[in-house]
């Protein structure tokens, strides 16, 4: 939805298109809080409940990095996006812990519609804090035309580079971290504290990404950071290759690969809202910023839709044998997924990145 939802944008400006969004996405919670006292029919209305809580947020995340457009200068890009990373994960994960501890093991019904109720009414401060973000005043609304605005961003090699780019990587490793948690859990028949505490280093992983990201770009520019990032990505899935019932390491072979995922794929948000803000078309920003975020979310989707499909299929075989060694149909999958994201490193030809995006 994040094009189409560009347009409405242009047509109403970004103050009313949030604060559509946001309200949404307040009657969305409220919804699913108070589902219980519908009887039967509880379960579809929180199903859709949730589906318009999602419907919400392209409309919102289409608005939001044009507003930062507004205020962001190329050099305060980077650490902005590190340090407000890094500052809302750790809230959320003290969030989550801290209500995971309220709830206990069987938390009761109106608990739980309480919580859902004021995570709601929480937005309320989101709506506060994007008033404050200021919009020039002289600024005029882009003149939007489809197909003609996304046809437009031809013109835009670097930006169609970047987004094939992202499109392809997201493709072949997005589905990586889901296939081995599935994998432990159904391969290898791990506990769940242990896949507990595998996710929690990719959570872990994805806080030290967002605070290590400024420094790295600022030592090596910005193009060595998408290759490292890139390469970060390819060790996971390596190290994924080595996990077996046979192997003794399973264990920090699996910790290890989380916690890398989760500065790579910290790395990958990063890069993806800088270098968007930088190679946005000055009179197709709206437009040109969504198509952005749209090829991110297209190349998860596909990603995690194959491998789905895949597996469900059958056609790779459950179990098999090589130099000795046992293998399962996931380890085909993380074998095909790496060679593709090794080929995927032909794509930052297409996507040169320049420092001067990131500095004055």
């Amino acid at each position: 939805c994040s094009i189409p939802f560009a347009y409405i944008i242009a047509k109403s400006g970004l103050r009313k298109s949030y604060s559509s969004a946001i309200i949404l996405g307040i009657l969305s919670f409220i919804t699913m809080a108070l589902a219980p006292f519908a009887g039967s029919s509880a379960k579809y209305i929180v199903i859709a409940s949730c589906l318009a809580y999602n419907i919400s947020r392209p409309l919102y995340s289409a608005t939001w990095y044009p507003l930062l457009n507004n205020i962001l200068l190329p050099h305060d890009r980077v650490p902005f996006f590190s340090t407000m990373r890094v500052i809302y994960m750790l809230f959320n994960t003290l969030l989550i812990f801290l209500i995971g501890r309220l709830m206990g093991s069987n938390p009761p019904l109106w608990l739980i519609q309480v919580s859902i109720a004021i995570a709601g009414l929480c937005q309320i401060g989101r709506k506060i804090c994007m008033d404050k973000l200021p919009v020039a005043p002289n600024a005029k609304r882009e003149d939007v035309h489809f197909p003609q605005s996304v046809l437009v961003l031809k013109k835009s090699p670097r930006l169609i580079g970047f987004c094939c780019l992202l499109l392809y990587l997201d493709i072949f490793t997005m589905p990586v971290i889901p296939l081995a948690t599935i994998y432990m859990k159904t391969g290898l028949d791990l506990p769940a504290s242990t896949i507990m505490y595998a996710t929690s280093c990719n959570l872990a992983g994805i806080i030290l990404g967002n605070f290590l990201v400024k420094f790295i770009i600022a030592k090596f520019g910005l193009f060595r950071f998408q290759l490292l990032m890139h390469f970060l990505f390819l060790i996971v899935i390596g190290l994924l290759l080595f996990v077996s019932l046979d192997n003794p390491w399973n264990i920090p072979l699996l910790f290890s690969s989380y916690l890398l995922n989760g500065i790579a794929y910290a790395f990958l948000l990063c890069l993806g809202s800088t270098r968007q803000l930088s190679l946005g078309q000055p009179d197709n920003r709206v437009i040109s910023m969504a198509f952005v975020t749209s090829m991110q979310n297209l190349g998860t989707f596909i990603g995690r839709t194959g491998a789905t499909l895949v597996l469900g299929s059958g056609i790779l075989a459950s179990t098999w044998s090589a130099f000795n060694i046992s293998f399962t149909n996931f380890h085909a999958m993380f074998a095909f997924c790496f060679t593709m994201a090794f080929i995927g490193l032909i794509f930052h030809l297409l996507a040169p990145a320049d420092d001067s995006e990131v500095k004055d």
